[in-house]
């Protein structure tokens, strides 16, 4: 991982280009789903499986993890993606569909900013997957 992100931050400086900010570097593993779907479904991006890899910090990583692996495997199942964190590089790969890859993203910057503070969900956030609940001030502790 190390070695293709050096390549890709070689490739950008040879373009001129400003060196990408985006913790996303790699699309791969593409493959088609599930082999009793037409082949007109496969070809829909949101049906193939891929995966990506995002590039995380020493806390984010720990955090990401969490106690006994207990929040990544909360956020895999909530997102559908597997997830395959590389402590020795502080990457994680998010594998699965387009839209399980974005809600696996989404989750873990939410989870990664709740790190350093407190964390709104607004409805921008919706991928279909969200539902809101107002939460008396005074209860917001026992939620």
């Amino acid at each position: 991982v190390a070695e293709a992100h050096a390549c890709v931050e070689g490739f950008f400086r040879e373009q001129g280009w400003a060196e990408p900010r985006s913790e996303v570097y790699a699309l791969k593993h593409a493959a088609k789903s599930s082999g009793r779907q037409s082949e007109e479904r496969d070809m829909m991006p949101s049906n193939k499986r891929a995966a990506e890899i995002m590039q995380l910090s020493d806390d984010d990583s720990a955090f990401i993890l969490g106690r006994g692996g207990k929040t990544k495997q909360k956020i895999a199942k909530v997102s559908g993606a597997q997830l395959e964190l590389h402590e020795h590089n502080n990457t994680i790969e998010i594998i699965g569909s387009e839209i399980e890859r974005r809600r696996a993203r989404k989750y873990i910057e939410l989870v990664r900013a709740q790190r350093v503070g407190p964390v709104n969900v607004e409805v921008t956030h919706d991928d279909g997957d969200l539902t809101m609940l107002v939460v008396p001030h005074n209860c917001v502790g026992f939620v």
